[in-house]
């Protein structure tokens, strides 16, 4: 388990929380391709702002999917994720949390792993 680990599990448990506030603000999703639409044009997009711009037009409930989804697709979405700066995790606290959660969930993978092959 590295740092670079740590911190992408960090990023799946955060938008675990920015799923369930735009499950509950909709308008979310708009101002999320408000911000898209901004970057893209100000030539501050990068390829993943273009995915997130094609995503967004999609239901709701694939967009969710997408983004916590632990794939390559999901690693990219996260990384350039328009709700870590709408909604973003601002309490340090909060933060620490979710690092030492995330910590947890690998370190229990680990062990589930280890005990499986066994």
């Amino acid at each position: 388990m590295t740092g670079h680990d740590i911190a992408e599990r960090t990023r799946v448990l955060s938008h675990g929380i920015y799923a369930r506030a735009v499950d509950t603000d909709p308008t979310l999703i708009e101002q999320a391709k408000a911000q898209i639409e901004r970057l893209i044009s100000g030539d501050r997009g990068t390829k993943g702002h273009e995915l997130w711009q094609l995503l967004l037009r999609r239901p709701w409930p694939e967009v969710r999917a997408r983004m916590l989804a632990e794939t390559p697709e999901g690693r990219l979405l996260r990384s350039n994720s328009p709700f870590s700066t709408l909604i973003g995790i601002q309490d340090p606290d909060e933060r620490s949390r979710l690092w030492r959660q995330a910590k947890h969930d690998l370190s229990a993978r680990t062990t589930s792993s280890a005990l499986s092959a066994a």
